[in-house]
């Protein structure tokens, strides 16, 4: 496989795969507890989800993160995979794979000139990165994009990923006779899902986009729609209660009042388990005064026979089979 593709265009355009760029109708989100899959059909009136499927995964088979091993048992994910894709499409071939924003190192790395090349450019990048990369910079893939800074010189919008951390999950695809096409990771392909939703509503101004699931919380500020700002922050054992992620919003607001010069979020969009955004939204609007809104993939899609739950679980999928 080749190293990582781009993850933005400039101009505010959607973010790219990391991995490499192709968009098959079926994606895959595996998960530390649970794998979710969909299919999305383009036809006349759009494109349409024609079928999605979520199974449990047993305690302990997976545990994320950049260093270690996270599969425990590779054979036993593969079978729970070729089950859960066999109830979606048995001619499948190929598949889009969303993984956690834990497996990544993701970095917005600011650049005084931009280089003549890509390959410059990549070097430049690895040399930075390699201090506060937790693994060793030869053994990861790197993906990164150029575009233009809010400053002087260029930005570049990263993410390195450990080789043998990745290779797991793509066996596990492999063992059940599938092709990972696109791999990418969660907080980016729900960010896409939403991209249209979030362009209209702010244009050129700035806007928070969380992603909370049960072990992350990951802020992404956009100004125009051009990434400003990404933070991954890991929460307790058992996920964070409402205290605990304002706590971690907090140093990130005063990062982007202070260090961004930031003139004030035009909207804020949460994207959690129902109960949990609901009590964060209104406490971001109580506390902060930042308008805030709750996203459901429900505006993209016609979804109307999904529950709020159903949702929130397939919505990285959701955004990796819609493509770019």
């Amino acid at each position: 496989m080749s190293l990582l593709t781009p993850i933005l265009r400039t101009g505010g355009a959607r973010l790219h795969g990391l991995f490499r760029v192709d968009y098959p109708p079926l994606a895959l989100e595996i998960d530390h507890d649970r794998v979710s899959g969909v299919i999305v059909e383009r036809g006349r009136g759009g494109l349409k989800l024609v079928a999605r499927a979520t199974k449990s995964l047993p305690p302990g088979l997976i545990e994320v993160g950049m260093v270690r091993a996270n599969v425990q048992d590779a054979r036993l994910l593969g079978v729970l995979v070729a089950d859960l894709v066999a109830g979606l499409d048995r001619n499948a071939k190929r598949a889009s794979l969303v993984l956690s924003d834990k497996v990544a190192k993701v970095s917005i790395v600011a650049l005084e000139s931009t280089p003549r090349s890509l390959d410059e450019t990549r070097d430049l990048l690895i040399w930075k990165l390699k201090k506060a990369t937790p693994f060793r910079v030869e053994e990861g893939r790197l993906s990164f994009q150029s575009f233009p800074s809010f400053g002087a010189g260029t930005q570049c919008l990263t993410a390195f990923a450990r080789e043998s951390v990745v290779a797991e999950y793509e066996e596990a695809l492999s063992s059940a006779g599938l092709h990972p096409g696109l791999v990418d990771f969660a907080t980016f392909n729900v960010f896409n899902l939403y991209h249209d939703v979030i362009a209209a509503d702010v244009g050129q101004d700035d806007a928070l986009f969380l992603n909370l699931t049960g072990e992350y919380c990951s802020s992404l500020i956009v100004r125009g729609m051009r990434p400003l700002f990404y933070r991954c922050k890991i929460l307790a054992v058992g996920g964070a209660d409402l205290e605990q992620v304002m706590a971690e919003l907090h140093p990130t607001l005063l990062y982007y009042q202070d260090r961004l010069q930031g003139l004030g979020l035009k909207r804020v969009y949460v994207r959690a388990a129902p109960t949990a955004a609901l009590a964060l939204t209104s406490q971001i609007q109580e506390r902060h005064g930042f308008a805030s809104e709750i996203l459901d993939p429900g505006r993209v899609l016609d979804l109307q026979t999904l529950s709020p739950d159903e949702r929130y679980d397939i919505g990285p999928a959701l955004g990796a089979a819609m493509g770019r």
